[in-house]
């Protein structure tokens, strides 16, 4: 069994494109409880004005490679509010007055969310969410457009999530862009992951089973599903 695990600060995600297959359960992190940690974990961490600033281990992900993307086995709810994040990052950083280094910053942010492939003539996003609870809001967020269709649970959550990073986030203006881009730096340089890429979704499924024993999970019947779509 071949497992590449490399550890990656966010900024070193903009080599992959990721996507959370539709066998995946929805997203379910909550604003109040697994959001407002993972903001308070990064805050203990993080020291405006500082020089030398700490690193941050938010834990792992593991893929497995589908044509040109990934597909996302487990981490999808960290990566999922890592672009949320992001999102509410480049939000208030555009309506910003910067200077040439801190538009820099915003140019970071905005180009690891998407880019333009000239082979296929399509925007490809960071992270594409493709089952069916998600409906395309990431997609939009991302794209940077508002959400006017129906929210199911998992968009009502994703929205909350963005909404209170962004309220979070807007504490950093309070002297102009400056506290914010620090941030920004921080976000993208210090914190990391470990990506572990699996050579097939089997091996895949057994790392998740050795490494992922806590919470609600892939159970039995949606891992033999799992495998059977992506070998189908």
């Amino acid at each position: 069994m071949e497992v590449k695990a490399q550890v990656h600060n966010i900024s070193k995600l903009k080599d992959y494109h990721f996507l959370v297959p539709d066998y995946q359960r929805e997203y379910v992190w909550k604003a109040d409880d697994q959001v407002d940690q993972f903001l308070a974990d990064i805050a203990t961490e993080f020291e405006p004005g500082a020089r030398e600033q700490s690193s941050y281990f938010i834990g792992s992900i593991i893929i497995v490679k589908n044509g040109g993307k990934y597909d996302v086995i487990d981490g999808q709810q960290r990566l999922t509010t890592t672009v949320l994040a992001m999102c509410a990052l480049r939000d208030l950083l555009k309506g910003q007055t910067m200077d040439a280094r801190q538009a820099q910053y915003f140019q970071s942010v905005d180009s690891w969310l998407s880019s333009f492939d000239i082979e296929t003539n399509e925007v490809q996003v960071r992270l594409e969410l493709q089952y069916e609870e998600s409906k395309g809001f990431l997609l939009q967020l991302i794209q940077g457009q508002a959400w006017t269709g129906d929210k199911t649970a998992s968009i009502e959550r994703m929205h909350e999530a963005y909404a209170r990073i962004k309220e979070y986030l807007a504490q950093y203006l309070d002297g102009g862009p400056q506290g914010l881009t620090e941030y920004a730096r921080y976000f993208l340089t210090k914190i990391d992951l470990v990506v572990i890429e699996s050579e097939n979704l089997s091996s895949a499924l057994k790392i998740f089973e050795t490494i992922n024993q806590r919470g609600a999970g892939l159970n039995a019947m949606a891992l033999g599903e799992a495998e059977a779509r992506h070998l189908g």
